[in-house]
């Protein structure tokens, strides 16, 4: 006898999100997977964003809006999932679009492999048009039914030696979650940070189980966008929010042996670097720039990490030199210049 098809949440933060939560909310009632519950979250919107959930709820049963003040997307998250009542959970942004045969993939796959999570892959829109599938690179080369310990191990490693956007742990979206591992192990987004709250959800979860898979379909496009004003903000007024992505990865170093000291010290001075060059791109005034840099490159732990640094081809090889001298301004001068 064949199970019933499980339950998926799907949790939808929005903000501020009239122009195109529409077009959001379309693609996910219209999947070919109909056994869905549609929780959109209401982070304190002031524009008719609201408005235009609520009327989705009114006419689809299976749609429940949720409001709160505005705390950022983990706490509008973690409000969604307290509130989940299904068997797994995927997760998207209301300003991105979730392919019609997503979530029937990602499930077909889960059950075909009896796994606790579905990695699937993504498409990146940097101009806001639909791309077609050859236009990103898929994440990895093959299905993979079922990662061994060591392969996640491996794959992790590699992202901490390299961290890039373009990752298996940048982001929830385009992947199914089981819901008994997230409640029965309490992980929940950090409400305190608002970059790479992602990364550390997922990693909180690696070490939970290892029982994940790989599917090479589309299952999410991204509508990669400049850094918003409430983001940027909260990067400049907490500049080393990325350290939480360090303390994931030692409490990974003890269910890992390929993650180690020296690794982990690549990854602070990794993500140290990504996050100096966005903030000067960005800061409004050279003054906020200035001040957020020198509050991460004041960090003795990270002066002393700087040592294991390694750069690849193509990386600025002054940039490193600037950060270890401590010269926030021309820092954010450099970076401003290299644009």
């Amino acid at each position: 006898m064949v199970s019933a098809l499980p339950l998926v949440s799907v949790i939808v933060p929005f903000y501020q999100s009239e122009s195109f939560i529409t077009r959001c909310l379309g693609r996910l009632l219209t999947q070919t997977y109909q056994n869905i519950e549609l929780i959109l979250v209401d982070d304190g919107s002031t524009d008719r964003g609201a408005e235009i959930a609520e009327e989705f709820q009114r006419r689809h049963e299976n749609v429940k809006i949720l409001h709160s003040e505005n705390h950022g997307p983990s706490a509008a998250r973690n409000l969604g999932m307290n509130e989940a009542t299904g068997e797994f959970v995927f997760f998207a942004d209301a300003d991105d679009l979730v392919p019609e045969r997503a979530i029937e993939t990602l499930v077909q796959y889960q059950r075909k492999n009896d796994l606790d999570l579905v990695f699937g892959d993504f498409l990146i829109s940097r101009d806001g048009i639909i791309p077609g599938d050859t236009d990103s690179p898929h994440l990895l080369e093959k299905n993979v039914d079922s990662f061994n310990r060591q392969e996640i191990g491996n794959i992790i490693a590699n992202y901490l030696l390299r961290p890039k956007g373009y990752s298996l742990f940048a982001s929830v979206w385009s992947k199914l979650f089981r819901v008994s591992v997230i409640k029965e192990n309490k992980i929940q987004f950090d409400n305190s940070v608002r970059i790479y709250e992602d990364t550390a959800f997922i990693f909180d979860y690696l070490t939970a189980t290892s029982r994940c898979g790989y599917v090479m379909e589309r299952t999410y496009i991204y509508f990669a966008a400049s850094d918003t004003s409430s983001s940027l903000n909260a990067l400049v007024k907490a500049p080393r929010s990325y350290k939480l992505i360090i303390e994931k990865a030692k409490s990974l170093s003890k269910e890992f042996d390929v993650i180690d000291e020296k690794l982990i010290a690549n990854a602070h001075a990794q993500f140290a670097l990504r996050t100096v060059i966005r903030i000067g791109k960005s800061a409004e005034s050279l003054f906020d720039g200035c001040r957020a840099v020198q509050t991460i490159m004041s960090d003795p732990q990270l002066q002393r990490d700087m040592n294991h640094y390694i750069p690849y081809k193509g990386d600025s090889r002054i940039l490193p030199e600037l950060l270890r001298l401590e010269l926030p301004l021309a820092v954010v001068i450099y970076i401003r210049c290299c644009k």
